[in-house]
This record gives structure tokens, sequence and C-alpha cells, in this order.
């Protein structure tokens, strides 16, 4: 192997590591918002069931 052939194998890795590093920031960014929106979807679905209860306990005759 020449010089050039290792000069142009270690510009392919650092290429490489740099878009493999990007996308991992990309896919942990991704990663945090789908959290904060599962527990924004459970706050919802909470406050829905318990409009649900309150509509139930309605429709028995009883008071809210």
């Amino acid at each position: 192997m020449t010089t050039v052939d290792d000069a142009k194998k270690a510009k392919g890795l650092a290429v490489n590591r740099a878009k493999a590093a990007k996308y991992l920031a990309k896919s942990a960014k991704l990663e945090l918002k789908c959290k904060k929106l599962e527990a924004k979807i459970a706050k919802l679905r909470a406050k829905a069931k318990d409009y649900e209860n309150r509509a139930k306990e309605i429709h028995r005759g009883g008071t809210v």
C-alpha cells in the first residue's frame, strides 16, 4: 500500500465516523422528542379518562 492509499482510507474512515456521529445525534434528538410526546399523550389520555368518569357519574345521577 502506498501513502496515498493510506490517506484515502483514513479520509474515508473519518468521513464515515463523522456521518455516524451526525446520525447518532439526530436519533438521540428524535428520541428525546418522542419521549416528550409520549408524556404529553399520557397526560391527555389521563385527562380524557377523567372526563369519561365524570360523564359516567353524571349519567348515573350523581354530581360532579
